[in-house]
């Protein structure tokens, strides 16, 4: 008859992205249990198919199943889902309602029951991360509720100091652990068993400042999940997710050249997109330097253009007008210096425009459009107490579509129009409307002169799409007076400039305003490319945010530049280069990827992101320990030791040491070796399990 096994007290628990592992001691061997950390949401119809096949489930009645662990990645790669995470970048997922209601049921499946009432139980936390002021604290409190209410006594535990006590026994606990997670990367410094380094990387963050929408530009702050934003292909995709990640004192300010009135602030390692010799790469903002050259994409033009324009329907006519040169003038002039008025603030009766007196060609000239457009004429009168000539266009369904649509919710102006599917005609149309309305005109220089910031942005993409060089400075708030049009103003807000100057620039925009037709240009540029005037340090007094966006090169645009969002590397990153999704890619990994020889696109796309991330890792090792080296000694070379479920993948190691040989002479710490830990997936469960059992003993 078989002795039976004594069961040692103590127990490990390691609860990461991808999975949740727990060890425990039974005689002389260590066994472990694990659940994949995913769940997916199914119908009620799926309960009794589920049942037949012996798959575990959790029963929401009427509102359907949850199916959790290894089933429900296999199921959302049946059904062409993304399986849903409890955690996200390493911690509690943010809008998963469901999500501690399934992580209790994981971790009890797991855990089992204490042998004892109060057992030990050491479970895994995130250092908090360097690159982001993300919530550990809830995070941790959370999961020790957990595992309390499972009866065990809850102990809190570093992640990759476990590889240390798991991984570095004949180095007398020393070395330097790195735990390659799906969310985050934990990382440990230790010498015999003292921790004298740990931290962790949540990946990319971004300051608050503009994005470009469809409607302009947004502060970072004000952006939902949900929203659009244009990435580095000049489409508008969009925001799956908005990090506020916490306070900051310091940021990078980067001013550009020709875009000096919208300086951009950001964290001194967000990722910005530079023009090098060899061509565009990524490089941290504090690495930026006067001269390099920043560029913003130039809008992607649909096939879907404005054929025709729906002002709406009254007394059973439809009221559209041809998307023209013309239609494009008179949104142009409305947006300038155009307004809607009536007996009713909400009901209003008539457009109304403003034009200085003096410039009768003016008067004439939309005079001739709005009777094109709406086949009526214009009411034209002129102010005894102002220099202006106003035209009223007595069409009610047009005056209550343009308050409607062409107003923030704050009562500024803003183009509700899809950049992407508007003609060049009308694009001209609109550019020349701006001009009319706002805008100076000298031998060689135009300028449009505005105090709505989203007028400004519209007028710089729109004059990027034809490649015209152009400038924008902030003047400041006005003082309070008369304007070139006699009207009394009082100035609240700062007052923008663009600027066309110079003769080629003026040349090309003056033809261009001059050719009426369908083609009047016939290529357009990708990107307008601005140099670099200024990098800074800034004092800064709030939080910073950031979006991880639905783009394959995983960016977004501000002023004069491109961005990286932040999200998960691999996965994610992969799934979206290749059209994939996180889950195929998930599995593809751990079906065998050699990153030394990757096979097809979608192995490629993970070969590039793993070095991204392995390059980072680095990059921010170095940097932290520049900061503790006056007052921590190595007294040898230690050893490398990578665990974690990011780290499975074929020849992992070996692609590490590739990229570590670049970066080896300025690493500041004397590396022994670089080894995976003898169990990658379970090493820091059974680095926890020994500290659980040194608790019990």
């Amino acid at each position: 008859m078989a002795a039976k096994k004594q069961h040692t007290l103590g127990t490990g628990l390691d609860i990461g992205t991808m999975n949740i592992v727990s060890a425990r001691r039974e005689g002389e061997d260590t066994t472990t249990n694990r659940v994949r950390d995913a769940f997916l949401d199914l119908g009620e119809e799926a309960k009794r198919m589920l049942k037949l096949s012996g798959v575990n489930f959790i029963d929401r009645g009427e509102d359907g199943i949850i199916v959790v662990g290894d089933a429900a990645m296999e199921m959302a790669n049946v059904f062409g889902r993304e399986a849903r995470r409890p955690l996200s970048q390493g911690l509690i997922a943010a809008g998963e309602m469901e999500a501690l209601d399934v992580l209790g049921v994981m971790i009890k499946s797991v855990l089992g029951d204490p042998k004892v009432k109060g057992e030990a139980c050491y479970f895994s936390v995130p250092a908090s991360p360097v690159d982001a002021d993300r919530d550990v604290v809830y995070h941790r409190g959370v999961f020790e509720r957990i595992v309390t209410e499972c009866g065990y006594t809850a102990y809190p535990s570093n992640e990759a100091m476990a590889i240390i006590y798991a991984e570095t026994a004949k180095e007398g606990f020393s070395g330097l652990g790195i735990s390659f997670g799906s969310g985050m990367c934990n990382l440990a410094l230790a010498v015999v068993g003292v921790e004298g380094l740990s931290f962790s990387l949540a990946r990319c963050l971004a300051a608050d400042f503009p994005v470009v929408t469809p409607l302009g530009m947004t502060p970072i702050k004000d952006i939902e999940k949900g929203s659009l934003v244009l990435d580095a292909l000049g489409n508008f995709v969009e925001v799956l997710e908005v990090f506020n990640n916490g306070p900051r004192e310091v940021l990078t300010q980067i001013t550009l050249k020709h875009l000096s009135g919208f300086p951009m602030r950001m964290t001194p390692d967000h990722k910005v997109f530079v023009k090098r010799r060899f061509g565009w790469e990524w490089e941290e903002a504090s690495a930026i330097k006067e001269g390099d050259i920043l560029g913003i994409p130039v809008i992607a033009q649909s096939s879907n253009k404005y054929r025709s324009y729906y002002f709406g329907r009254s007394e059973g006519k439809d009221l559209t007008v041809a998307g023209s040169r013309n239609l494009g003038r008179f949104l142009g002039f409305f947006l300038g210096d155009g307004s809607c008025g009536g007996p009713h603030k909400d009901g209003p009766r008539y457009v109304q425009l403003a034009i200085n007196r003096e410039h009768q060609h003016l008067v004439e000239k939309y005079t001739e459009v709005c009777r094109t457009l709406f086949h009526r004429e214009v009411q034209i009168s002129n102010g005894t107490d102002e220099n202006l000539t106003r035209m009223k266009l007595h069409v009610s369904l047009v005056a209550r579509h343009m308050k409607k649509k062409f107003y923030s919710s704050t009562g500024d102006k803003v183009c509700p129009l899809d950049l992407s599917a508007m003609s060049d005609q009308m694009a001209l149309g609109i550019i020349e409307g701006l001009f009319d309305s706002d805008g100076h005109t000298e031998p060689k220089r135009r300028t449009f002169t505005n105090t709505s910031q989203s007028l400004v942005v519209l007028m710089h993409h729109l004059l990027n799409r034809f490649g015209i060089r152009h400038s924008i400075q902030n003047r400041g708030t006005r003082l309070g007076g008369t304007n070139a049009k006699g009207v009394q103003f009082q100035g609240r807000k700062d007052a923008y400039e663009v600027r066309v100057d110079g003769h080629v620039a003026n040349n090309l925009l003056n033809t261009l305003l001059s050719v009426e037709g369908h083609c009047v240009f016939d290529q357009h540029p990708d990107f307008m490319l601005y140099e670099v005037s200024s990098v800074e340090e800034a004092a800064y007094t709030g939080d910073v945010y950031d979006l991880r966006v639905d783009s394959p090169h995983s960016s977004f645009s501000s002023y004069g530049a491109v961005v990286h969002n932040c999200g998960d590397w691999i996965d994610a990153g992969a799934a979206k280069a290749t059209g994939s999704t996180k889950s195929r890619i998930c599995a593809l990994k751990e079906k065998g990827v050699d990153l030394m020889a990757p096979e097809g696109r979608e192995q490629e796309a993970l070969a590039l992101y793993y070095k991204a991330l392995i390059e980072y890792c680095i990059d921010q090792t170095a940097k932290e320990f520049d900061k503790i080296k006056d007052r921590f000694a190595l007294p040898k070379p230690i050893p490398i030791v990578i665990s974690g479920g990011t780290s499975l993948a074929g020849n992992f190691v070996p692609f590490f040491e590739q990229v570590f040989a670049k970066k080896r002479k300025r690493f500041p710490i004397e590396v022994s070796e670089i080894r995976h830990a003898s169990d990658p997936l379970n090493a820091v469960a059974r680095g926890l399990l020994i500290q659980a059992m040194q608790e019990e003993e």
